[in-house]
């Protein structure tokens, strides 16, 4: 898995720190542009009263006790999962044992049970099977064929699924290579606004083209190499274990690993994709990939892998990997010119650098103080906590290697992330916490008529529900007065749990004598177990005036601040109240974008007979920006309702009362006054000139250590981590066995955990071929199954873990996307153009082996030309179907950016009910390519 947005980050020896900040101060002199970060004691003394308890750069949130410190953020589910993986083990380990230890003597028990007889025949005689009738499997490049036996299929499935541990732990430490390779830095000079020269140190390798590149071959390593070595090892004859496993893997990826990510942020809490051009190029290019492969495989010369169409499948990878970088590099919009946009201009100029070479303005100070969480912090905390969530974003071999730790019950996270991990939990629960329990009156003012003979007004609860909750009403004179024009009315009011709309209702008094209108009020008070809202008043106007009205809006433009949570317009009923009319209701783009600035709604505003204001609520997404001022439209449209020949009316207030078909209202949303002041604060107090990105510590520095990490028992001391420990070790000291990644700028650990990873990856193609073997399998169900779940679970602990901890959901998604695209380009478009070139090149002599190999099947032609022969069949029809499911996964990803404002999180119901809806999408698509094998 990779992620286009993830940053490669220097590896060697240093211990891994919290952020360090230093206070700018008068009196203390601002250190050069080389020095380390330092921190002020009292940045540590902040978290921990006593000051010594804590290790320092430890800084704890306000919501937790001075005896507390964070606890990783293994979940409950990653938890199970490690459990499940554990109890499985255990099984096929208990059962393999029983099977070699003296073969069981089940001879002496047949005669009792039946069933122990047809066991022990499944376990012991072999049964014919697919491979031609044969009892007996086909050799594989490094392990002979064996017997179709229960008992070698429990074998089988116990090695396989023991080599995938093997090949994640090994890929780890591949990780830690590329690391090291892609964190070469250099110094760049810049000029600031106040127009000091500072030297900064960054990285050469761009994070989108390390990630799309070398990190592309690490994540994915198994699945490229399988590849490889099935069309190598055969002599250049195409496999099926190779692309099925991609297709399966891609399918797993989207479906799965999504839906993973989606339920890992805690309830109320949301990740949207930052970077969305680099989003939006890697996921169509995931679809268009997949497309390729059914243009060459099924329409152009059919069954047949021309050079052409080899060599094409490979280029597209560097031209994927260019435009990448270039929508990484630039978002296409024009440089901001003080003289144009000041305001603009100073929140996007650069106070300094992060290790990546990455600008921090004050919109990014801006955004990190719009977390709930980090507003509730003081002094130094807050600094500490800002410092930490600007770091930037931690790359996928961070990630792996974090997803391994939890996996093998470890601590997944180092102090500095899980700081942020503790920050984004607990700002979810902060988003969370806002939907508290609120009553007030649907409507804030009501219009009735004296021959109506009653009003009905409606109380509606927002928020929580899950409690019963009242309120107190009362009815006050106005200009209409009680006794005379209407009924006094008061009392109380219940909501039940789950009630979210009650009514009351006020007695109108008429009489034939002609008036003006008369108005009186009703009002809520004394609530019990719920707050009041905004409109807890409700203004009833009694009026002669008949006919369905006109509607339009009360003002044509309001003035908003973001942090406001929502903006609201109100649409009134004027000059008439008879009768029911209704009409639709849009949001609009302005400068504000759907998705970016407010959550894109729509609905119907209906006003019964008497009502005459409705209000219209549009979410607005805090983006944090230091200066923003845009607007977005909320348009009506399509007015239904009349009273006899009188029909109901759009009324423009701005256009001299003309009738339109609709009408708009402007909302301009601002930046709180408020957080600007704060941001200037922070910027004052931070010294972001050294603003530098903690080193993780992906390995160790020396083969000392790395045997000392590899025999390093779990932190949690459980029995089933304990095991997973015990089934990991060989293969955590196969490992060890790797140069560390400082030796050779990481190019020696690079060679050898790649020939490790080839030698393992050769040994799970021929145990994957023989376990389905054994169990009557196809190699193409066992790739798209077994083996697609087996070389994708690391990276399924790895991006709920970036979930987790994040303030943005591009480590969990784009990685998905990316991986997608680089396994067809790089994995498949590599040994294909190799056979398409080897098969071209060769002369005649080889025509006859060719030609007996394929004689058989059903596209082959006494005058076909040969070449390298890629069997469309089952594998055409999964990546046909995978097509399709991925459509959709994607259009529930966009349609959760477009209705919540973030592809990851949410309320409960929606982000479950989101999880759910993938991963039957992938059940979908496993059951359809099971069902169409080998017709």
């Amino acid at each position: 898995m990779i992620s286009p947005n993830s940053s490669p980050s220097a590896t060697n020896s240093r211990a891994v720190q919290a952020p360090k900040i230093a206070a700018a101060s008068p009196s203390q002199p601002r250190p050069s542009a080389a020095s380390p970060i330092r921190q002020p004691s009292s940045v540590a003394k902040a978290a921990s009263p006593s000051g010594a308890s804590q290790a320092p750069g430890t800084v704890k949130l306000a919501s937790q006790s001075a005896d507390e410190t964070p606890s990783a953020p293994e979940t409950r589910s990653i938890s199970t999962l490690r459990s499940v993986c554990c109890g499985l083990l255990l099984l096929v380990l208990g059962m393999l044992f029983g099977v070699l230890v003296n073969e069981i003597q089940w001879v002496d028990l047949v005669e009792m049970d039946p069933v122990l007889e047809h066991l022990e025949q499944w376990l012991n005689d072999p049964h014919a099977g697919s491979e031609g009738g044969s009892a007996y499997c086909a050799d594989g490049l490094l392990i002979e064929g064996p017997a179709r036996t229960g008992r070698n299929t429990l074998i089988f499935l116990a090695l396989l699924s023991w080599t995938f541990l093997g090949v994640a732990i090994v890929a780890d430490v591949f990780m830690a290579g590329i690391e090291q390779i892609t964190s070469t830095e250099t110094t760049k000079t810049v000029v600031l606004p106040s127009g000091e020269m500072r030297r900064y140190t960054v990285s050469v390798w761009n994070p989108t083209v390390a990630s799309l590149t070398l990190m592309a071959l690490g994540s994915s390593s198994p699945e490229i190499l399988l590849s490889i070595i099935e069309i190598v090892g055969s002599g250049f004859y195409a496999g099926e274990l190779g692309p099925s496993t991609i297709v399966g893997s891609a399918a797993y990826n989207l479906m799965i690993i999504s839906a993973v990510s989606i339920t890992a942020v805690s309830d109320g809490g949301k990740r949207y994709i930052k970077e969305l051009p680099v989003f939006y190029i890697t996921g169509v290019a995931s679809l268009l990939a997949y497309v390729w492969l059914i243009v060459i495989l099924v329409y152009n010369t059919p069954d047949i892998v021309d050079v052409w169409e080899g060599v094409a499948t490979f280029v597209m990878f560097p031209i994927l990997v260019y435009v990448s970088y270039r929508a990484d590099v630039g978002d296409g919009k024009p440089p901001v010119f003080a003289d144009d946009d000041p305001e603009g201009a100073e929140a996007a100029a650069a106070i300094g650098y992060d290790k990546n070479g990455r600008e921090i303005s004050k919109n990014d100070v801006s955004r990190v103080l719009a977390l709930k969480t980090i507003e509730k912090l003081s002094g130094e905390e807050q600094l500490a906590a800002v410092a930490s969530m600007l770091l930037p974003p931690q790359s996928q071999a961070y990630y792996r290697k974090a997803g391994m730790k939890a996996a093998l019950g470890r601590n997944a996270l180092d102090s500095a992330g899980q700081l942020r991990a503790d920050i984004m939990k607990q700002e979810s629960s902060a988003v969370d916490a806002r939907g508290e329990c609120r009553v007030q009156w649907a409507q804030s003012w009501c219009v009735c008529r004296e021959a109506q003979g009653r009003v009905t007004l409606t109380i509606v609860r927002h928020g929580d529900a899950s409690q019963a909750c009242s309120v107190y009403y009362d009815t006050k004179d106005g200009s209409a007065t009680e006794g005379v024009d209407f009924q006094k009315a008061a009392g109380l009011v219940s909501f039940a749990p789950g009630v979210t709309l009650q009514t009351v209702s006020v007695k109108i008094f008429g009489d034939v004598a002609e008036e003006r209108d008369e108005a009186f009020t009703v009002v809520l008070s004394k609530p019990q177990a719920c707050q009041l809202g905004e409109a807890t008043v409700c203004d009833v106007t009694i009026q002669d005036d008949y006919g369905p009205g006109e509607l339009h809006f009360d003002s044509r433009e309001i003035e908003v601040l973001e942090s406001a949570q929502r903006a609201s317009f109100k649409v009134v009923r004027t000059h008439g109240c008879e009768g029911t009319v209704a009409c639709l209701w849009e949001t609009r783009d302005g400068s504000s974008v759907t998705g970016l600035g407010y959550v894109a709604a729509s609905g119907k505003l209906v006003f019964e007979e008497g009502v005459v204001e409705k209000m219209i609520e549009v979410e607005l997404i805090d983006t944090g920006m230091y200066h923003r001022s845009d607007e977005f439209q909320v348009m009506l449209t399509s007015a239904t309702g009349r009273v006899g020949e009188k029909a109901v009316r759009f009324v423009d207030d701005s256009v001299s009362r003309k009738r339109r078909a609709s009408i708009f209202a402007v909302a301009h949303v601002h930046a709180d006054s408020e957080r600007v002041a704060k941001v200037d604060e922070t910027v004052h107090l931070l010294d972001f000139s050294l603003q530098q990105k903690p080193v993780p510590e992906l390995s160790a520095s020396s083969y000392r250590a790395q045997l000392e990490e590899a025999v390093q028992l779990p932190d949690d001391g459980t029995v089933g981590s304990t095991v997973v420990w015990l089934l990991a070790l060989p293969w955590k000291l196969v490992g060890a066995s790797v140069p560390p990644p400082d030796y050779a700028g990481g190019w020696a650990c690079f060679l050898v955990a790649l020939a490790l990873i080839g030698a393992l990856t050769a040994i799970i193609g021929d145990l994957a071929s023989h376990m389905g073997c054994c169990m009557g399998l196809s190699k193409f169900v066992t790739a798209i199954t077994f083996v697609a779940m087996g070389t994708s679970l690391p990276d399924t602990f790895a991006s709920r873990i970036a979930a987790e901890t994040e303030p943005y959901a591009d480590a969990s998604i784009v990685n998905i996307t990316g991986s997608n695209s680089v396994n067809v380009f790089f994995g498949l478009g590599l040994p294909w153009m190799a056979a398409a070139i080897y098969w071209a090149s060769l002369g005649q002599e080889h025509d006859d082996t060719w030609r007996d190999r394929y004689s058989g099947e059903p596209w082959y032609s006494p005058g076909i030309d040969i070449g390298f022969a890629v069997p469309a069949g089952d594998l055409a029809y999964s990546v046909q179907v995978f097509l399709g499911v991925a459509v959709l996964g994607f259009a529930t990803l966009i349609g959760r950016r477009l209705l919540l404002g973030a592809e990851l999180g949410g309320p409960p119901v929606a982000k479950w009910l989101s999880a759910v809806f993938l991963v039957a999408l992938w059940g979908v698509y496993i059951a359809l390519s099971i069902a169409h094998e080998g017709e």
